[in-house]
């Protein structure tokens, strides 16, 4: 099935706003401090050939809150730049009992049960959570790949 957009997890939605606004301020945000410019260059070119992005209301509370957590000036203009990243973005709604439900729930989380019931193979998860990854590979080994500049680990 061809891929007909991409969803991110809360961290590389961070990183894609933080880049995108400026990318010399990857290395001063402290939820980014495991991310280069190079990390941020990877994400962008592979969103370009994976258009459109995909969103969640649950990814996206969750980056509004790690994007709050750092200081202004940035933090005003970070907020305005995911902005206009949701605006371009395409949002799924789903119902949160679905993430609830599921049995990865307990120990990951709901935004992350909300990942995991949101992608497929045409709309995989891009994330760099091992944990997530691993989830996803077990619910369908085609709706995740593992964010990895030095290459793209999808499936198993």
């Amino acid at each position: 099935m061809p891929v007909r957009g991409i969803l991110l997890d809360a961290s590389l939605l961070v990183l894609l706003v933080v880049g995108t606004l400026d990318a010399s301020l990857i290395s001063k945000h402290r939820r980014l401090r495991d991310y280069s410019v190079g990390d941020f260059r990877y994400l962008v070119d592979y969103i370009e050939h994976t258009a459109p992005l995909r969103v969640i209301p649950h990814v996206l509370a969750e980056a509004s809150n790690l994007i709050g957590a750092h200081g202004d000036p940035e933090r005003e203009r970070m907020m305005e730049q995911l902005g206009l990243i949701v605006e371009a973005s395409i949002e799924l709604q789903l119902p949160s009992t679905s993430g609830a439900r599921r049995s990865e729930f307990p120990r990951l989380g709901l935004t992350d049960s909300m990942l995991l019931e949101a992608a497929t193979s045409s709309i995989p998860l891009f994330t760099a959570d091992g944990p997530l990854f691993e989830a996803a590979l077990r619910s369908d080994p085609d709706c995740a790949i593992l964010f990895n500049p030095t290459g793209p680990a999808r499936g198993a």
